[in-house]
């Protein structure tokens, strides 16, 4: 195994954990506990595991876990009441986040019906503020990440062996 390849399976094994604590800190809201540390907690998960996914440029799950992030955000920064339907909205995200972690590191296919009916839910949450008014409705002029060119990266690590000789051409002694 070369050495990306570790690299990215040592990501994937991080998204088990974090996905572990994405569903304990969901079920801890879920029972009341609504402690800024819970939701922060809840807020890093997804935020790292997007990040690391971009790392490998894998896309489609940059693009659910960064809406699912920006509801999460819209929560912990009280734009965005929790309430049941937002919890419940939040879990069957979480769900998907998991199947879409399952399938970049095994290579299969997802439910994309699916998948797009969650993100338009969570675009809809994530437009509308604390007390239910749709953000179109305020004059302030919206601006998305579209807006300034935002894309995933994806980084390719060259780990190929090096000789004395490459070593040397390029000035590196």
């Amino acid at each position: 195994m070369d050495a990306m390849e570790s690299i990215k399976q040592t990501f994937f094994l991080e998204c088990e954990d974090l996905l572990s604590e994405l569903e304990g800190g969901l079920i801890q809201l879920n029972d009341g506990d609504a402690d800024p540390d819970t939701i922060n907690a809840v807020f890093r998960a997804v935020h790292s595991i997007k990040g690391g996914a971009g790392a490998f440029n894998l896309t489609d799950l940059v693009s659910f876990a960064h809406t699912f992030e920006n509801v999460l955000d819209d929560v912990r920064s009280d734009r965005l009441e929790g309430t049941q339907d937002v919890l419940t909205l939040r879990l069957q995200s979480s769900d998907m986040l998991n199947d879409l972690v399952v399938a970049a590191r095994d290579d299969t296919a997802w439910d994309a019906a699916r998948a797009d009916q969650l993100l338009a839910s969570l675009k809809d949450l994530s437009e509308k503020d604390s007390n239910g008014a749709n953000s179109s409705d305020s004059p302030v002029e919206e601006i998305s990440s579209e807006d300034f060119g935002f894309q995933p990266v994806g980084l390719d690590f060259d780990f190929g062996e090096e000789t004395e000789e490459s070593v040397g051409s390029e000035g590196y002694e």
